[in-house]
């Protein structure tokens, strides 16, 4: 069902960002403001995920990349990996059947995350283009009426999407007027953030 975000070895973990709708919302219109906004919005079912949402909801993840490695998302948490070096999980890579050209991808986008991650370290907790488009594509989803609600979940994955045990830890409401890029910074991960307007 979804090519984009499998990883194949336990061994390696990538962040995703998922995001959740009520089965009412007007998924079309909703995918079009996330496009707008600079989002992906690739479908995705994670049986783990329904159980614990209930089976009215539909999960997207929001990546435009092979995952979200490095966002701005919860970055000023310590819950990534951020002294792990990429490079110690070639090997299982390649053991999973990896190709030189699929692992040299991945290395470069787990560097070029890096960078990013530092450069806006050394900004402060301000306004970045990804934190940007999420407020907007936030604002803009719930001014739209197309949904009531949009829930987002970071969790760091070491398996496929569809197949991941998440556990989530609690369900935060959010009110769209009080986003603020720090809020976003400081998102949780396996916390699901239920913004509402």
């Amino acid at each position: 069902m979804l090519g984009v975000g499998r990883i194949d070895s336990s061994d390696v973990m990538c962040t995703y960002l998922a995001t959740t709708l009520p089965t009412t919302a007007d998924a079309t219109r909703i995918r079009s403001l996330a496009e707008s906004h600079g989002l992906g919005w690739t479908a995705f079912s994670n049986r783990h995920l329904i159980s614990q949402v209930g089976p009215g909801s539909t999960w997207y993840l929001t990546s435009r990349k092979h995952c979200d490695c490095g966002t701005a998302l919860g970055s000023a948490g310590e819950h990534r990996s951020r002294g792990q070096d990429p490079s110690s999980h070639v090997p299982a890579l390649k053991k999973s059947g990896w190709s030189d050209a699929k692992v040299a991808r991945w290395l470069a986008e787990k560097s070029a995350a890096a960078a990013r991650r530092q450069q806006e370290q050394s900004r402060g907790a301000g306004h970045t283009p990804e934190v940007d488009s999420w407020i907007g594509f936030l604002s803009s989803a719930l001014a739209s009426k197309a949904t009531g609600q949009v829930g987002v979940l970071i969790h760091e994955y070491s398996g496929s999407v569809q197949g991941e045990r998440i556990r989530i830890k609690r369900r935060e409401p959010v009110r769209v007027a009080d986003v603020t890029p720090e809020r976003l910074w400081t998102m949780e991960m396996d916390v699901l953030y239920e913004f509402t307007s």
